[in-house]
């Protein structure tokens, strides 16, 4: 069976079992999106394409709306219908991955959309790093006016320029190492990183405690390692002796 009858098939409700191909349920049909994609002649492809677009628009499923335009977009075909469908349906998610992913889409709509949704701060931080040509500055504002730990961490993580400074205090209050280590990455004052260092012995995370010690210069590394090997995981405390080179440590590792 050509792949084009059997996306066919498939929307009209034909029951076919392809195990070869991906399948895709969409209000009862199943759609293989990995058969549109093996049609080779591109009148065929595009005629296929658009009678499944029109039963994509008819339903509210953006994983299906989204798949569909990535196989549109990769032949240079219009995505611009399934577009404003994605932003109707105004799932965050999806509309990240489509301004993210999609070619020549209207990245400047969608985010116009996500702002309106009043969506959850991780989505505008995901928008924030992911979709070039997105409105950094505002969405990592608004993040920060959150104090959302999570979107706070991945816009210090993977902005290009984040504000640490104003991310510092929302990171240091989560009390999370795993955000502590990545903040005392970008800071500089010895007050600061004096603090967080508090903050990991503190919350008992050997990982995070080594990790601290071999990766900021400024870490007074005895006390880490006495926290290390108070944690008593021989793990950590064999890595902090391999790593640091420290000998109380390495002493602590070989009686396992």
């Amino acid at each position: 069976m050509a792949p084009g009858v059997f996306i066919l098939l498939s929307i009209l409700g034909t029951h076919t079992c392809l195990t070869s191909y991906s399948l895709m349920e969409v209000a009862g049909k199943e759609i293989s999106f990995f058969s549109i994609g093996q049609i080779k002649d591109n009148k065929e492809f595009i005629a296929t394409a658009r009678k499944l677009e029109r039963f994509i628009l008819k339903q509210n499923n953006p994983l299906a709306t989204y798949r569909l335009a990535i196989q549109l977009s990769s032949r240079g075909f219009s995505t611009k219908r399934l577009e404003r469908h994605i932003i109707a349906i105004a799932d965050p998610k999806w509309l990240v991955r489509f301004a993210q992913n999609i070619p020549r889409c209207s990245t400047g709509l969608i985010e116009q959309s996500l702002l309106k949704l009043d969506c959850e701060p991780f989505h505008l931080a995901m928008f924030a790093i992911a979709v070039a040509g997105s409105n950094k500055e505002l969405l990592e504002r608004l993040v920060i006016k959150s104090g959302n730990p999570k979107a706070a961490y991945i816009c210090l993580r993977y902005l290009k320029h984040p504000s640490v400074n104003k991310i510092k205090k929302i990171l240091i209050q989560s009390g999370k190492p795993r955000y502590l280590f990545a903040l005392a990455c970008k800071l500089k004052r010895k007050k600061d990183i004096t603090l967080i260092e508090d903050l990991i012995i503190e919350s008992g995370n050997a990982t995070y405690q080594r990790l601290f010690a071999k990766h900021i210069k400024s870490a007074n590394v005895e006390r880490l390692e006495a926290a290390v090997i108070a944690s008593g995981s021989i793990k950590q405390i064999r890595a902090f002796a391999m790593e640091l080179k420290t000998k109380r440590a390495l002493r602590y590792s070989v009686l396992d």
